[in-house]
Parts: C-alpha cells; structure tokens; sequence
C-alpha cells in the first residue's frame, strides 16, 4: 500500500487479487453451510473488499458471479470485478477449489511499472516500465504487511460496506 500510496506504480490501471485455499470444514463441517459461515465469499473476499473501499473509495460498478458445489467435492468460488469511478479497474477472486494449501497473488498494474506479490514463494517484485541503467539490479523490496496498516481497513463504515457488497455477491 505505501509503494502504491508513494506513485510508484503510477496512474493504478488494473489490480487482481487472488485467495486460492483448499476447502475447509471446521468443526460438523462449519464452513461448508452457508447459513453459518458465509462462504468464501465472507470468509476470504471480504478481506479484499475492506482494503479496496479504504484506498479507492466507493466503486461506481460491481460486477459478480458465484459458483458453489455443495456435493462430496465441495468448493466455493466468487469473482468480483469492481470499477472506480477515477481509478483501476479490480478483480477480486476468491476460491475454496484448491487440492491442498493456500495461495494469495496481488499485482498492481499502473502506467509507472507493477507490483506483484505471490505467497508460493513470498516473492514480491516491483517492475518498472522505465528502463533501468543496470538490467542485473535487483527489484525493489515492498513493505506488503503494510497493506494491513491502512487507516480505512478497519473502519466501521468500511467493514459495513464491505459486508453490504459481500451480501449482494452471496446472492
């Protein structure tokens, strides 16, 4: 968040992120009703609603699909695409389809470079469209945990808004 707050990317573009997890059950298979606990789309995509409300503000369109399977092979999967009104274009992907293991991905597309995080091998990497002096320099290391520091993640009214968009893609 401060890498992109600083301009570093430039003008933000397009921004995915991306929850790969392997269906969890809990305790009588908690997760897997809905009426519960919400689905992945209250348990993993509400994370990234919060952070997108607080940096971009309210998106003047959403667009969602859903796709559950609630037989022995269950998974729960939600996209969201979020369009703001002066900055990116988001996706938002959030799944409970992965064999094993869990997988976050973020980039951050911006006319100055992009950021780009994977949790497989908690690499994060800066590319700059700008061409540099030494192409064997090393990208920039970006301070990702400071994604959870922003002022607005965990305001009420974001949280409240976050959960009113998270109900309509549950439908």
């Amino acid at each position: 968040l401060t890498q992109y707050k600083s301009g570093r990317v430039g003008k933000a573009g397009f921004i995915r992120v991306t929850r790969k997890t392997a269906p969890p059950t809990g305790v009588k298979n908690w997760y897997r009703d809905e009426a519960q606990s919400g689905g992945v789309v209250f348990q993993e995509l509400t994370k990234d609603l919060r952070w997108m409300l607080s940096v971009f503000g309210e998106p003047n369109r959403i667009f969602a699909q859903r796709s559950t399977i609630t037989t022995r092979d269950f998974f729960d999967y939600a996209l969201v695409t979020l369009r703001f009104p002066k900055d990116p274009i988001a996706q938002l992907v959030a799944s409970w389809a992965q064999a094993e293991g869990a997988r976050t991905t973020i980039e951050i597309c911006g006319d100055a470079g992009m950021l780009q995080f994977d949790s497989a091998d908690r690499a994060i990497e800066f590319q700059s469209r700008v061409k540099r002096n030494n192409p064997t320099e090393q990208p920039d290391a970006i301070d990702w945990n400071a994604l959870e520091n922003a002022p607005d993640l965990n305001s009420l009214e974001t949280e409240m808004r976050a959960i009113d968009i998270a109900e309509k893609v549950a439908k």
